[in-house]
């Protein structure tokens, strides 16, 4: 009998695959400051879709209830299944009922100093 298994102190080792390249090497190497640009997926980011005030302003009219469904009517928010958030980009003088999945800070304060009222929608 021949070979490395047949040598005194031999052991298989745990990482050991044949001939096939082991599974270390066939992985990419992430290193350097863009690390997290080559990660091939974002397990942990939840998608949002944004919508600005400033298009709310354009196409809903004053005292218009602003919820997924008419955003997606009005061609703002079109995919289905991923929550809305709104941004306070832009100004907003109607008051609007606005219904959606998130807000920022500077949105959420917009909208109530127009008249509007900015509420929560669970998942």
């Amino acid at each position: 009998q021949k070979g490395y298994g047949s040598r005194s102190g031999s052991k298989r080792r745990d990482r050991f695959e044949g001939g096939q390249n082991p599974i270390h090497m066939r992985m990419r190497k992430l290193r350097g400051p863009n690390m997290k640009k080559s990660m091939p997926f974002e397990p942990f980011r939840t998608h949002t879709q944004p919508v600005n005030i400033s298009d709310l302003e354009e196409r809903f009219a004053a005292g218009a209830e602003v919820t997924p469904e008419t955003l997606k009517a009005a061609g703002l928010a079109t995919r289905r299944g991923i929550p809305v958030k709104v941004l306070g980009d832009g100004e907003l003088t109607k008051a609007l009922n606005v219904k959606v999945h998130g807000f920022s800070a500077t949105a959420r304060e917009r909208i109530t100093a127009a008249g509007g009222t900015a509420e929560t929608l669970s998942e």
